[in-house]
C-alpha cells in the first residue's frame, strides 16, 4: 500500500477524472502507471534510469 499528500487542486483533479471515469481514485492512478514507460535492464542486471521528456534537454 502506498499513501500520498495531495493538495486540494489535485485532490479535486483526482476525484473529478475519478467521476468522470466512474472509477476509483486509486484505479485512476494504477491506469496511469500503466501507462509509465518500463525500466530497462541493463547488461550488469540492475535497472536503468528511464529518461522521461522532461529529463531530456
Amino acid at each position: 500500500m502506498l499513501r500520498i499528500r495531495l493538495n486540494t487542486q489535485e485532490l479535486d483533479r483526482l476525484k473529478a477524472e475519478a467521476e468522470r471515469r466512474e472509477l476509483s481514485m486509486s484505479e485512476v492512478i494504477r491506469d496511469y502507471i500503466k501507462r509509465m514507460p518500463k525500466p530497462k535492464k541493463g547488461s550488469d542486471g540492475f535497472l536503468d534510469e528511464v529518461q522521461t521528456p522532461a529529463m531530456v534537454e
